[in-house]
């Protein structure tokens, strides 16, 4: 066995005392390094209040109209008038009322503007429309606001106007308007009926008719307007009585034509049980009716209550 010698031994004594001072230095340099700092958190967001935006919101005035909307149908170069009113839940001052663009080159509004409106006070609103002669037919359809300052406020009058067009019958003094979706067909009588006759004056159709004479339904819609002879002078129901067909489920309502009383018939057809309609209204020594037998379809069904709106007579 050899024995190391002096000189060895120190090497090896010089060697450990250097790892030695190394890992030291180390130690105290990982002890003394300062830590990272600690990331900062985000700045809270500050908690909406509700009960700030309730108070807000609530400062706002709010408008009832009454009513809330209006339908109204014309030609061109007819008029109209419609009369409405507000309430507001609080006292305003240099109030404005307008119409949007969409709308507002058809009507006027009288008065357009309030110096001041009492709380809980109903204020009368009278809207006149026109429709000028060269006008698109078409739907428009906008609304009515009140106005404070620069503020508009958000409760609204919606106003929908559809422009149709016209169809009169001077021979007979009946017209009323019809909606663009629907063709027309007219017939010219040679003359004036004659005792317990009766004529068609035109059709209005989406789709060509079926046989004449049958209730066949057809798709799209299908209404007609004729007339019949009450040179007798019979009141409306008598004449229903005595020269209509009635089938013994059929319903009639008395109804009220743009001032003038009628009948309006509802039913189904004996073959083939389409729902049908018809407006039965006496003007002078005629009988008018205004009729469907393609009233299940809900397109017509709303073609229909139009038309049946505007009828009136005169020249």
């Amino acid at each position: 066995m050899k024995i190391m010698n002096d000189s060895s031994l120190k090497r090896i004594g010089i060697l450990i005392v250097f790892v030695l001072v190394v890992f030291a230095a180390g130690s105290l340099y990982l002890f003394a390094r300062p830590a990272p700092p600690a990331p900062i958190p985000p700045a809270p967001t500050p908690a909406s209040n509700p009960a700030e935006a309730a108070s807000t919101s609530s400062t706002q005035p709010k408008i009832a109209w009454s009513p809330t909307s209006t339908l109204v149908i014309l030609s061109p170069s007819e008029s109209a008038t419609r009369d409405f009113a507000f309430v507001s839940d609080q006292d305003l001052q240099n109030v404005v009322i307008e119409a949007v663009p969409e709308i507002a080159g058809f009507l006027t509004i009288e008065p357009s503007t309030f110096a001041s409106i009492s709380a809980g006070q109903p204020q009368s609103v009278h809207m006149s429309l026109s429709i000028p002669s060269s006008t698109a037919l078409a739907t428009y359809v906008g609304t009515i606001h009140l106005r404070v300052g620069s503020s508009t406020l958000p409760q609204t009058l919606k106003v929908d106007l559809q422009v149709w067009r016209l169809f009169r019958s001077d021979q007979f003094g009946v017209m009323l308007s019809v909606p663009p979706t629907l063709q027309a067909d007219e017939y010219q009588l040679s003359g004036l009926l004659g005792r317990g006759q009766g004529e068609t004056l035109a059709t209005f159709r989406s789709v060509p008719v079926g046989a004449p004479g049958t209730d066949a339904p057809v798709p799209g819609c299908f209404i007609y307007l004729s007339a019949e002879d009450n040179s007798d002078g019979l009141s409306l129901t008598d004449w229903l009585v005595q020269r209509s067909y009635r089938r013994p489920n059929d319903v009639d309502k008395n109804v009220s034509i743009n001032g003038t009383p009628g009948i309006l018939r509802t039913g189904l057809g004996d073959v083939f049980g389409n729902p049908f309609v018809v407006l039965f209204v006496s003007n002078g020594t005629f009988i008018f009716e205004l009729g469907s037998n393609t009233f299940g379809d809900t397109a017509c069904k709303e073609e229909f209550s139009g038309m049946l709106s505007t009828i009136r007579f005169g020249s």
